[in-house]
């Protein structure tokens, strides 16, 4: 196994990213340097883990559709997948559905083709749920319980 690091991209709000130039509350899970998890993808994520990352990662874990956590999918999405990227989003299936409304709303006129973008709902439960592992890259999984996972919008 190789270096692990977590790497804060931002502790503020969607007001802090545009008044103050700090990213929404945002991480990155980094193996060896390389960008495997972007964890939240609101205002200024992206900017910060290109920045500091100098690549954003192709799986992308999200807990809620709070404007903190999804503000910035759409322009993920088009941008990644018009490189030719597949993007891998993890969410609660409310979170999914919510998102994969969002993406034909603002994505009209786009042509991504569906192979691009995969959303994957994460089992939302109480303690004592089954673990459930999730596979990023090569050999490297993480694993989330279902009482960490939200289903609040």
């Amino acid at each position: 196994m190789g270096k692990i690091e977590l790497l804060c991209l931002g502790t503020g709000d969607a007001e802090s990213a545009i008044y103050e130039n700090i990213a929404s509350t945002s991480f990155a899970l980094l193996l060896d340097g390389y960008p495997v998890l972007l964890v939240g993808a609101g205002p200024g994520s992206l900017r910060a883990v290109s920045h500091y990352a100098h690549l954003v990662p192709e799986c992308i874990l999200l807990f809620n559709a709070s404007l903190e956590q999804v503000n910035e999918i759409s322009a993920l999405v088009l941008t990644e997948t018009n490189a030719r990227r597949h993007i891998r989003i993890f969410a609660p299936r409310d979170v999914c559905s919510f998102i994969a409304e969002l993406l034909r709303l603002q994505l009209v006129g786009h042509d991504i083709p569906p192979e691009c973008v995969s959303l994957i709902s994460l089992p939302v439960g109480a303690a004592g749920g089954e673990v459930e592992s999730y596979s990023l890259v090569h050999d490297f999984s993480v694993m989330l319980h279902p009482a960490a996972t939200s289903a609040t919008t």
